[in-house]
């Protein structure tokens, strides 16, 4: 039950939330896991899996440089294995997740690959059967995602994306509440002409006609009208 605009998920375009709960950063130019070997203590520490520099302190400001630990480049290192146990949070971003899946007509391909991926090459594994061989190494707890993925691991936790501004949809929610505010459309969308997006958007257009409402920009208070 939403009873206040802190009971959403507050979030923003780099997670800088992340940041600021993990305890451990790794990445590949820090060494992999090799952070790992100097925590002490029993209780198994927040490892966030790729970060995020940023120009101001505690992880505020503007984004300067992300330092990668994708799921692509820990297969890629042969043998590598956790050294204790971990709870861990894949890097998150706007657009895509640790663990976003590629899934042919609805997503770009280039979000989520690792090892053979042709199915006639004799070391060709299938996604899940890759993963399975880092998510079942006993020193990892649980992995925390964003965004939709389609591997499934009971360790495996996928957050929602949360909102970037709950406060001012909060006030925009209980506005048009009070103004008894009535939908006018079936399906609306709100985004860039990046790539292929018009066609799309084109596409359902064309099913759904005067039910589909488009929009490419609009200011935070318009956007959360049409919601």
């Amino acid at each position: 039950t939403i009873k206040s605009p802190f009971d959403f998920v507050s979030t923003d375009r780099q997670y800088k939330w992340t940041h600021r709960i993990a305890e451990i950063h790794l990445s590949v130019d820090s060494g992999y896991f090799d952070k790992l070997n100097d925590i002490k203590g029993y209780r198994a520490p927040i490892t966030l899996f790729g970060y995020n520099d940023f120009d101001g302190n505690n992880f505020e400001g503007k984004h300067t440089t992300f330092h990668s630990l994708s799921a692509a480049d820990i297969y890629d290192k042969k043998d590598l294995h956790i050294p204790r146990k971990i709870v861990a949070l894949g890097s998150m971003d706007e657009n895509y997740g640790w663990l976003s899946t590629y899934i042919l007509n609805r997503t770009i391909p280039w979000v989520f690959g690792i090892g053979e991926s042709n199915p006639y090459k004799p070391d060709h594994k299938y996604m899940q059967e890759r993963l399975n061989e880092f998510l079942d190494d006993p020193n990892l707890v649980m992995l925390l995602v964003n965004q939709f993925n389609n591997i499934t691991h009971p360790k495996v936790i996928s957050l929602p994306l949360g909102v970037e501004s709950p406060r001012e949809l909060w006030r925009s929610i209980h506005k048009y509440a009070r103004l008894d505010a009535t939908k006018s459309n079936l399906l609306f969308s709100a985004g860039s002409n990046w790539a292929f997006r018009p066609t799309i958007r084109q596409c359902v257009s064309e099913k759904m006609g005067n039910l589909f409402i488009v929009n490419e920009k609009l200011s935070l208070l318009d956007y959360h009208h049409q919601l």
